[in-house]
């Protein structure tokens, strides 16, 4: 009895030995099927590093063809139990730009593998390695904060009462400093002030006006004094058909031809003027001086006058003829007959 119970406790030994047994070897070949490395691609966001975070505001990469992009695409190489564990956001290109602060474009940029970052759970113990990256350069524009001087513009809205306009316009300070990104700034050409009205009046005003910036600039200067003139509008003066006249002489004692041969004028003179105007004044010309014989296309000019400005010319350019003078031909004279 007692042999038959050791003999059955072996047999059940045995059995549980070959179970474990059959148990690890299914175990281990599945871990071997599923281990087997495999590469995959994936998008990596573009992230970077400076050396002054405070001067830094963003970054912008393109590609050979301009085309802007923030994220380039990785090749993943690691056992496919990671790989069902690795996240789309796991990983990360960081661009080092700690030794660019005196370059605001990096032109060809190169990408390698060893940039790519690991951004997921640190207790992750997986195994991978980023073999590929594409593209493999691309063109980086490092936008830092600076300042700049730009000139104050007035925001005028509205018309002056009839017969007036606004003759002159004094700003102070005429122009502020503003501090943002330095590719918002390369943009600028002026500083804006909040609307002014100017409808209806007739007189000159004298104002103060906020001073307006776009979103991320800055600026100390809050308002600016604002001093508009506001005078009599000039009486405009239209005159047609006003003879082209020459300034010097071509060379060779070449002669001039004009087309058109006339131009229309139009003049502005102030209101206290108008009585010392004197259309017979308006001379228009275009110089051809030491012009050799050809064809040119040249600008029409006004000679100063006491009293007026010239507001337009029609047309502004002309087309100016230079030709030799045509010699008269000699008749022969009639031979003598023997």
């Amino acid at each position: 009895m007692a042999d038959f119970k050791l003999n059955q406790f072996k047999g059940t030994r045995l059995t549980t030995v070959i179970l474990i047994s059959i148990g690890l070897s299914l175990f281990l070949w599945g871990r071997y099927k599923l281990s087997g490395a495999e590469e995959f691609t994936m998008k990596a966001e573009i992230l970077c590093n400076v050396s002054d975070p405070e001067k830094f505001t963003a970054f912008t990469c393109y590609t050979n063809s301009t085309e802007e992009v923030n994220t380039v695409e990785l090749t993943v190489l690691c056992t496919k139990m990671d790989r069902d564990l690795i996240r789309p956001d796991d990983f990360s290109l960081m661009l080092d730009f700690s030794s660019e602060t005196q370059q605001n474009v990096i032109p060809a940029l190169e990408l390698k593998p060893s940039m790519a970052r690991y951004m997921g759970p640190q207790e992750f113990k997986g195994k991978f390695n980023v073999v590929d990256i594409e593209p493999k350069r691309l063109k980086a524009v490092i936008d830092t904060i600076s300042d700049r001087s730009l000139p104050v513009l007035v925001d005028i809205k509205g018309e002056p009462g009839d017969g007036y306009t606004v003759s002159a316009t004094n700003i102070t300070p005429s122009f502020v400093t503003v501090k943002g990104p330095g590719e918002l700034l390369s943009k600028m050409t002026g500083v804006m002030t909040e609307s002014l009205s100017v409808e209806g009046v007739r007189k000159n005003l004298d104002t103060f006006c906020s001073v307006v910036v776009p979103e991320k600039i800055e600026t100390h200067t809050r308002n600016v004094r604002v001093r508009l003139e506001i005078s009599h509008a000039p009486q405009i003066v239209a005159m047609e058909k006003i003879a082209v006249e020459h300034f010097g002489t071509p060379q060779g004692n070449c002669e001039a031809t004009f087309t058109p041969a006339t131009v229309d004028i139009t003049m502005e003179v102030p209101m206290d003027d108008v009585d010392n105007f004197d259309p017979k004044e308006v001379k228009a010309f275009v110089d051809i001086s030491n012009l050799a014989p050809s064809e040119y296309t040249l600008p029409v000019k006004v000679l100063p006058v006491k009293a007026g400005r010239v507001k337009a010319i029609e047309p502004k350019e002309i087309k100016v003829s230079i030709v030799k003078p045509i010699r008269p031909v000699r008749p022969e004279r009639p031979r003598k007959a023997d």
